[in-house]
């Protein structure tokens, strides 16, 4: 797959029951509060922060794929959302920065795992939440391009 076509195919092949089984997943974990800060990590197009923005005041989206981030700056204009590249290991946020973290589909793709979490971990506010769903070849669709 061509590199420019990744974006506009990611959330076209991605398992539709998954999604909306991690959608619901977060959804609970909300809790009907409005938290601050969320960050995804490796937000792909940006389709969760998109469909979750009256959750929180402002979002985060990071993706170490500049056309995942320049489709979801295109795609997403929510005004409390913002994407940037980055990556996992070594995030530009500040330290206990977010009071909600999304990490889904990362861990597989990467090396140091441990690396990652202890980043998520560092910027994550005290009595934060945190997501980390990894997920397997058969449900969540990935393209090597963008390792």
């Amino acid at each position: 797959m061509v590199k420019k076509d990744l974006a506009l195919n990611y959330d076209k092949n991605m398992n539709q029951k998954f999604f909306e089984l991690r959608l619901n997943i977060i959804k609970k974990l909300f809790k009907s509060e409005k938290h601050e800060v969320l960050v995804d990590i490796g937000c792909g197009t940006g389709i969760f922060l998109d469909y979750l923005h009256d959750d929180f005041k402002t979002g985060i989206g990071i993706d170490n794929c500049k056309e995942m981030i320049d489709f979801a700056k295109k795609m997403h204009k929510k005004k409390n959302i913002k994407y940037i590249i980055g990556k996992g290991d070594s995030l530009p946020l500040a330290d206990h920065s977010a009071d909600f973290i999304l990490s889904m589909g990362v861990l597989e793709n990467i090396k140091d795992k441990k690396k990652h979490i202890n980043e998520s971990l560092r910027v994550l506010k005290k009595g934060g939440k945190m997501i980390l769903i990894d997920s397997n070849m058969w449900c969540f669709y990935f393209d090597e391009s963008c390792k």
